[in-house]
Order: C-alpha cells, then structure tokens, then sequence
C-alpha cells in the first residue's frame, strides 16, 4: 500500500517567499538589491592559466645526422641553449670545452657579476651592458690595458644578472666597477661583484654552468630577444669553431681518421 506523506512535516509545508523590497513600501537599497543577485547567481570555476609554458625538459627540433662509426642515421639535440634543458646543457658542454681550451694558453684575469635590483626592460639593460663594457675598455685604456671580455645573461628565478670575464694588465677592483655602472645606470640600486680568476677551468666551467646542480640553471624566458652571451674579437685564442674540433679529435681520436665529428 502506499503510505500516506505526513502533513505535519515541516519539509512539505511551503515557505513564504522573502519580499524583494520592504514591507513599508520603500525601496530596497542598491546593497540589498545587490545581494539579492549575487545570491541568485550560480556558482563558477575561473581557469587560471599560465601564458609562458614551462620549459622542456628534451630537445623539441632534433636534426638528423649520421653516426661517426656506424654511419647509421641519429637524431642529436639542436643544441640551443633557448630551447630545452637537453640543449643547454650540450650549448654549455660545447662552449666550456672552448673556454677552456682556450684559457690554456690564455686566460681571464678577472670575474665580474652585475645585478640590477630595480624592474628594468631587456631591452635598456643590454645597451647599459654595452655602455659599461665602453666605458670600462676606455677607462682601462688610460692607463694603457688592454681590455678582452666574456659575457653571459643569466637568470635566477626569472630575473637576470650579468656575469662577466676580462682579460686585463692593470688592477681591476671592485670599486671602479661599481662607479663605471652608477654612471651607465644613474639612480637604479644594483650589486656588484669583481674578483680575481684563480681557476682558469672552474671559471669556464661555472660561467656557462657547465654543472651537475640543476637548480643552478634556469632557460632564458620567451620575451628575450637578445644574445645569450657575447665576446669581443681577441678573447678567444683561435675561432671557437676551430677550438671545438680539436676538443672532438682530443675526445674522440677514432673519428681523425673518419673525418666526421657529427656526433656531440
């Protein structure tokens, strides 16, 4: 049989509905009327997004080549440091064995760090770089010094400084860096740091960091457009392409006699 709904139950008695204004008749005011439609709205999800996706781990454009002893087609990493952590670290690998072959026979004197505290564009920070590297190859050719450098941008947790390497006669310090910045940047707080290479190796290695800590490297981000690193004419010994292909033929003797050093 079907049971009979109790009447009695405060559930099944309908509610008398709530009056959207006063019951004097004067208008409600705009913050109730505001309540009564943010009450009335449904709920939503927002999607938060985020615009530059995170780097990636492995090469995105892999090119083809042919292995140096089984001349079977590979595919290697493109080796930009822009596009993956893959590829850094092969940009880094190759350039350090550069550096440091070429420190050999003639290394940097001096390492110098720069760190710009204030929010500046990409764009005004390397034409104060460039500015600052004037002024210093100027105020170190008054006192008869040549001046050869080695720049890298490097980022840490999104915001970037510049490390630094010159080849130097006179005595470079600390003070004299941070009084050729203040007047490239005049008014903006920054660091500076400057100070003798004792290892030649270690430098070239940390510089374009060339090492197993990964927390130490961090991709450029996708809104800079600049260079990752520059030199001036004399700071390598030879060409960096000429360098390469000895480290290869140090590392790899059995290709010398194939002819092909493809494989890096």
């Amino acid at each position: 049989m079907d049971r009979k709904p109790d009447l009695t139950d405060p559930r099944l008695v309908p509610q008398p509905a709530v009056p959207s204004h006063p019951p004097d008749g004067r208008s409600a005011s705009p913050h109730t009327q505001l309540s009564n439609r943010v009450r009335k709205t449904p709920p939503y999800h927002l999607a938060i997004t985020r615009k530059t996706p995170p780097p990636s781990r492995y090469c995105q454009r892999p090119r083809q080549t042919c292995h140096a002893l089984t001349n079977q087609p590979i595919f290697i990493p493109c080796g930009r440091p822009r596009c993956s952590h893959e590829c850094r670290d092969q940009w880094a690998r190759k350039l350090s064995a550069c550096l440091q072959r070429s420190f050999r026979d003639l290394g940097p004197t001096h390492e110098i760090r720069v760190t710009v505290l204030a929010v500046i564009c990409d764009r005004r920070l390397s034409l104060a770089v460039s500015r600052f590297l004037r002024r210093l190859k100027y105020a170190l050719g008054r006192v008869r010094s040549g001046c050869e450098y080695f720049v890298v941008n490097e980022w840490s947790e999104g915001s970037r400084h510049i490390h630094i390497l010159v080849r130097v006669v006179a005595d470079l310090a600390r003070e004299m860096v941070r009084f050729l910045w203040a007047k490239t940047l005049p008014g903006i707080q920054f660091h500076c740091h400057c100070a003798v290479v004792r290892s030649p190796a270690a430098i070239a290695r940390y510089i374009v960091k060339h090492l197993k800590d990964d927390s130490k490297k961090e991709l450029a981000p996708l809104t800079f457009k600049g260079r990752i690193y520059t030199y001036s004419r004399n700071f390598f010994t030879r060409p960096v392409a000429d360098l390469w292909k000895e480290q290869l033929e140090e590392w790899y003797p059995a290709r010398a006699t194939l002819g092909r050093y493809s494989v890096t």
